[in-house]
């Protein structure tokens, strides 16, 4: 909240964005980049809200999105493989994401997304933007 304070038109929410909506259980570890997303009641957890991203849309009346960053330490293709995610790819302009793997580059470039790697992941633009 305090980063996006200068930006009058961002908002901030307190989710995670899956590939499944339900309640999941956010563990803190190191190890991980700092927090991580399980379905595993057994550890230490704060529960949080899971939302794919067309649910999210849908919800919060997003139309387009023109720039996507997503950094899910290796969840991408979650995000990406699951059925919704086609009836919105076409609102999405850009993304830039962090793990550039064979599985996240084929669902992408199915959806209509051009793809390159850069230094830190890749980024994907819409064929048709």
């Amino acid at each position: 909240k305090e980063n996006l304070s200068d930006f009058p038109n961002a908002s901030v929410h307190n989710i995670a964005i899956g590939d499944t909506n339900r309640i999941g259980h956010m563990t803190t570890g190191a190890e991980l980049g700092g927090r991580s997303l399980s379905f595993d009641k057994t550890a230490t957890t704060e529960d949080v809200q899971v939302k794919t991203l067309a649910s999210f849309m849908q919800e919060e009346k997003i139309d387009s999105i023109d720039c996507l960053k997503i950094d899910i330490e290796d969840g991408e293709k979650q995000v990406f493989e699951v059925e919704d995610f086609l009836g919105v790819a076409d609102k999405i302009k850009f993304i830039l994401g962090e793990h550039f793997n064979e599985p996240v580059r084929g669902l992408l470039s199915s959806a209509g997304f051009t793809l390159e790697p850069y230094q830190y992941g890749f980024i994907a633009r819409r064929k048709d933007a």
